[in-house]
């Protein structure tokens, strides 16, 4: 099975829930890193993009899969997602592979 089309949506995905929650000012660096067991995937925003609330909360806008679908689509995948916030503010998603 090839990991190309799944790497794509992955980074979609979390290139789109980068501008739901971070807003459209924020910055996301994607780092795909190609090994032999397969892409790994790094999305990281700043969280600076006026997404939040004064409340500090991230904005939580709309339906979408997010991170669940994300570790979904990895674990179809046969590989593994993590994401978390960063202090003090952002978002990282790491997807490592073992479907190769």
């Amino acid at each position: 099975m090839s990991s190309g089309p799944a790497a794509y949506r992955i980074v979609q995905e979390a290139l789109t829930n980068t501008l739901k929650h971070a807003g459209k000012d924020a910055k996301a660096d994607v780092l795909l890193r190609h090994a032999e067991d397969g892409p790994h995937i790094q999305v990281t925003d700043d969280g600076a993009g006026g997404g939040r609330p004064p409340n500090g909360r991230p904005a939580l806008t709309g339906p979408g899969q997010g991170p669940a679908g994300i570790r979904e689509r990895a674990a179809v995948s046969g590989g593994t997602a993590r994401a978390g916030r960063l202090v003090p503010y952002g978002f990282q998603m790491q997807v490592s592979p073992s479907w190769m």
